[in-house]
C-alpha cells in the first residue's frame, strides 16, 4: 500500500525517484510541523499530505475530518449535513468545508484527488468511499492542537444531524452511521470530558440525539458517556430546571433502568419527573409517570406501579385520546404489570387493545407493535397456552429480524423467549440453537456481566442439564429393552 502511494505521487508530481529519496531524507523539515515521522509510512504519508494541501485546501480539509468519523463508508450525503448545523456550529465550521457540502461535484473532485494518491478507494457497489486504515489513524495528528475540539464537534454534529428524527423508521440508515457515530464518540472521552459549551460548543440536541441512537442501536457504554455528557451540556447552558434537561435527565434514567441500575435510574427519572411537574410541562409530565411506573414495576413495587399507570392512562386517555401512541405504551404496561401479578385475563385485555391499536396506528411489523406481540406470547405461554404463543412468538422474530437486524436486543429477547417455550414443549434440541444464539447476541451487545447475558447463560445450562438427564434415561431405558429382548 505504501509502495503504491509512493508510485502515485511520482507519477502525479512527475518527482523522480532521486528527488523523491531526497524528500524523504528531509526529516528535519518535517519534524518541524510536529508531525510524528518515527517510521518511513509515516514520511511518506507527510510528503503526501503536504502535496494534496498544495493541490486543493478542501482534500486536505476532508482528511482532518474524516479521521473522526470510521475510515470506511463516508457519503457525500454525509458531508452535506454540515450545511444543516450551520446555525448552531456556524462559528467554528472551516472555509474548506461549505462548498464541498454544497455542491457534490466539489467533493467529488476532492476525494478524486484523495484517490489519485491512493489513500482512498470507491467501494463497490454503493457510492461512498474507504481510506486506507493505517494512514486513516495517522491523520488524526494533522489538525492543530487548538483546532481539533471544533473538528470532533463539527464531526459530532453532521453525524447527529443525520440521525433520523423517528428512530426504528429508518434501520439502514441508522446501521449505516452507527460506526461513525461509535468512533467519533470515543473521542468525548478522550477529549470533551470537564470542558464547557465555550470549549466544545456541541449543542445539547446533538448529544441527545447520538445518545438515542447508541441507545437504540445497544451501544450502551457509549450512549451512557453521551447522555452523562448530554445532562451536564444542557444543565450549563440552560439551567437544571429547563424542559432540555429534564428530557435528558429522563434519557439517562431510562439507560440506567435498561441496564437494571435501579438507584441511578430512580434518582434521574425522580428528577425528571418531578422537574416536568414543577414546569407545568403536562404533556411531558405524562410520558415521564409511565416512565416511573416502569421503574417501580422493575423494583418489585407493583401496587405503586399499578397506581401511577392507572393515573396516567386517565389523562392520556383525555388528553390524548385512545389511539395516541402514547396512551397504547401505558396500556402495553399495564398489561406487563398484570402479568407480573399473575392477573392473565386482565392483562390480555390490555395487550389485546394495545396491539390492535398499535396495528392500525403503527403497522403490524413497527418495533413498538411486535413488543406487544411479544408481550402477549410471553403471557401465553405463562397460561399454558402454547399454540398461540408460538404463533406470536415466531411472527415477532421474523419481522424484527427483518427491521432490526438478528442480533438486536429486540430481537435477542424474542428469540430468548422462543427458547423457553421451546423448552416447555420439551423440544429441547431447538430450544438450545435458540439459547445459543440469544446468548452470543447479548454477550457481544451487553457484555458477559449484564443480568440479561446471565440469565440467558443459566438458562441454557440448565438445558443442558436437563438433555444429560433425560440422555441417561434413555440409556437406561434401551439397555432395560434389550435386556428383555435377549
Amino acid at each position: 500500500m505504501v509502495l503504491s502511494q509512493v508510485d502515485c505521487y511520482i507519477r502525479e508530481t512527475n518527482t523522480s525517484a532521486s528527488k523523491y529519496v531526497e524528500l524523504l531524507g528531509q526529516t528535519p523539515h518535517l519534524l518541524a510541523h510536529g508531525v510524528s515521522l518515527n517510521n518511513i509510512s509515516k514520511r511518506i504519508w507527510y510528503i503526501t499530505y503536504e502535496q494534496i494541501q498544495k493541490q486543493s485546501e478542501e482534500a486536505a480539509g476532508l482528511l482532518k475530518l474524516w479521521s473522526f468519523f470510521d475510515y470506511e463508508d463516508l457519503w457525500y450525503g454525509l458531508t452535506k449535513t454540515a450545511l444543516y448545523i450551520q446555525t448552531d456550529m456556524g462559528d467554528i465550521i472551516p472555509e474548506w468545508l461549505l462548498p464541498i457540502a454544497r455542491d457534490e461535484l466539489k467533493f467529488a473532485a476532492a476525494v478524486d484527488i484523495l484517490s489519485r494518491y491512493s489513500l482512498v478507494r470507491k467501494n463497490e457497489d454503493a457510492d461512498s468511499y474507504t481510506m486506507q486504515p493505517g494512514f486513516h489513524s495517522w491523520c488524526l495528528h494533522l489538525e492543530e492542537s487548538d483546532k481539533v475540539d471544533s473538528l470532533l464537534c463539527i464531526a459530532l454534529g453532521i453525524i447527529a444531524q443525520h440521525v433520523p428524527t423517528d428512530f426504528g423508521s429508518d434501520r439502514q440508515i441508522q446501521k449505516r452511521i452507527l460506526p461513525h457515530a461509535i468512533r467519533a464518540v470515543r473521542f468525548i472521552t478522550r477529549n470533551a470530558r470537564g470542558k464547557s459549551h465555550d470549549e466544545i460548543p456541541l449543542p445539547p440536541w446533538a448529544f441527545r440525539k447520538l445518545g438515542n441512537l447508541l441507545f437504540d442501536e445497544d451501544q450502551l457504554s457509549f450512549a451512557e458517556e453521551v447522555y452523562v455528557q448530554g445532562v451536564r451540556r444542557a444543565e450549563e447552558i440552560f439551567g437544571g430546571l429547563n424542559q432540555a434537561t429534564l428530557s435528558a435527565c429522563n434519557n439517562l434514567g431510562l439507560l440506567y433502568l435498561e441496564q437494571r441500575q435501579l438507584d441511578k435510574a430512580e434518582a434521574y427519572l425522580q428528577r425528571a419527573y418531578d422537574g416536568s411537574l414543577n414546569k407545568g410541562a403536562y404533556t411531558m409530565s405524562l410520558d415521564m409517570m409511565n416512565n416511573i411506573g416502569n421503574l417501580l414495576t422493575a423494583q418489585g413495587r407493583l401496587d405503586g406501579a399499578e397506581e401511577i399507570y392507572n393515573m396516567a392512562l386517565r389523562e392520556k386517555e383525555k388528553t390524548l385520546g385512545e389511539k395516541d401512541i402514547g396512551t397504547l405504551t401505558t396500556v402495553n404496561n399495564l398489561g406487563n404489570l398484570y402479568a407480573a401479578k399473575r392477573l392473565r385475563s386482565e392483562a390480555e385485555k390490555m395487550y389485546t387493545r394495545a396491539l390492535r391499536g398499535k396495528e392500525e396506528v403503527l403497522g403490524k411489523d413497527h418495533e413498538s407493535t411486535l413488543i406487544t406481540v411479544n408481550n402477549l406470547a410471553l403471557l401465553y405461554t405463562d397460561w399454558g397456552r402454547m399454540y398461540e404463543a408460538d404463533s406470536l412468538y415466531k411472527r415477532a422474530l421474523q419481522a424484527k429480524e427483518k427491521t432490526c437486524g438478528a442480533i438486536h436486543s429486540s430481537t435477542l429477547i424474542t428469540v430468548s423467549n422462543l427458547a423457553n417455550l421451546y423448552r416447555a414443549q420439551r423440544r429441547l434440541v431447538e430450544a438450545e440453537a435458540m439459547y445459543d444464539r440469544a446468548l452470543k447476541g447479548k454477550r457481544m451487545n451487553l457484555g458477559e456481566n449484564h443480568p440479561s447475558t446471565i440469565i440467558t447463560a443459566t438458562n441454557l445450562k440448565k438445558l443442558r442439564k436437563l438433555q444429560e438427564v433425560l440422555g441417561r434415561r434413555q440409556v437406561k431405558n434401551d439397555t432395560k429393552r434389550k435386556s428383555c429382548w435377549d
